[in-house]
């Protein structure tokens, strides 16, 4: 499949999904067999996933049965057991083929957004924002990441390619690419 057939189909099924977010009135996420909601009880939340997730300590969704474990996502809940944050794993089996993906819907959305170079922690970090989205890099030693989050008023799209070195050897390049409602808040830090 060419990039361009690709990045057609990334940048529709985006957009395909803000559309079905506005026409329902309310945003939702689903998890495995769940349709969560911000501001569910984690109660309702462990009930939807029961049927064959549980919810790790550190808020990460993984298959019940296993090994191995499949991860889905993560969940995170505010002091009053309310959900507060919801992310789910887009990730590709084929990481070599989402690598290439990813990197085509980099490429184009770089070519519309205006750049900003904000220095950070030792590292040149660019950022390059439109609207609903907003596009980054930052190189360390350690490595790049390259950063996109396409957002719609409620939710994020987020595609993360990732390139590094060890020791002076280079690591393949990774694609992680989730969807995600609500605020994370403090739980980042």
């Amino acid at each position: 499949m060419s990039r361009i057939v690709e990045l057609g189909i990334v940048l529709g099924t985006a957009l395909a999904f803000s559309q079905s977010s506005s026409a329902t009135g309310h945003s939702s996420v689903t998890l495995g067999p769940a349709v969560l909601r911000i501001g569910m009880t984690r109660a309702a939340v462990v009930a939807q996933l029961a049927a064959g997730y549980e919810i790790q300590p550190n808020g990460m969704v993984v298959s019940s049965s296993g090994p191995p474990f499949k991860f889905i996502g993560s969940v995170s809940f505010s002091d009053d057991g309310l959900l507060r944050y919801v992310q789910r794993d887009w990730d590709p089996s084929d990481q070599t083929a989402g690598v290439a993906t990813a990197e085509a819907l980099y490429n184009a959305l770089t070519q519309i957004t205006d750049a900003a170079p904000i220095p950070r922690d030792g590292q040149q970090q660019s950022v390059r924002v439109c609207f609903s989205c907003s596009v980054s890099i930052i190189d360390s030693s350690k490595g790049a990441l390259r950063h996109i989050d396409i957002f719609d008023g409620s939710k994020t799209i987020s595609v993360d390619i990732r390139g590094a070195s060890a020791n002076n050897e280079a690591i393949p390049p990774t694609v992680m690419i989730s969807e995600s409602l609500g605020d994370l808040g403090d739980a980042r830090r």
